[in-house]
């Protein structure tokens, strides 16, 4: 009968195990794509192509590049806030240790003259 509660444990475990860590990865997933959105965002802003950023007229018929990326910036930041806490909370603190998840590093508003890519 032991064996067979045991069993029962070290199974639920292990099912929480694999929630948690799918969990994790999910989060990750999305800190990844929100980092390419703003670096897509960052080369739209200072594409000198893009007629956001050009000095005629047109420019109030396009949305604003240096919103979009402010947009980017500061959807990031949310999901790495919450990817940050699921690593540092217990139950997936555990998990991300052994696995070897990082902590995302939060991306700081950059001066309107900045220019390359996003940099953590």
């Amino acid at each position: 009968m032991s064996a067979l509660i045991t069993t029962a444990v070290f199974l639920l475990l292990a099912l929480w195990a694999m929630a948690v860590y799918g969990r994790l990865l999910r989060l990750r997933r999305v800190v990844t794509s929100r980092w390419r959105a703003v670096g897509q965002a960052r080369k739209r802003c200072d594409d000198p192509g893009n007629p956001a950023n050009s000095t005629n007229g047109a420019q109030a018929d396009v949305p604003d590049a240096d919103g979009a990326l402010e947009r980017a910036r500061l959807h990031y930041n949310l999901v790495a806030t919450k990817y940050n806490a699921a690593i540092a909370s217990v139950p997936g603190s555990i998990l991300a240790g052994l696995a070897g998840f990082k902590r995302a590093e939060l991306l700081e508003a950059e001066p309107a003259s900045g220019a390359g890519s996003p940099s953590a």
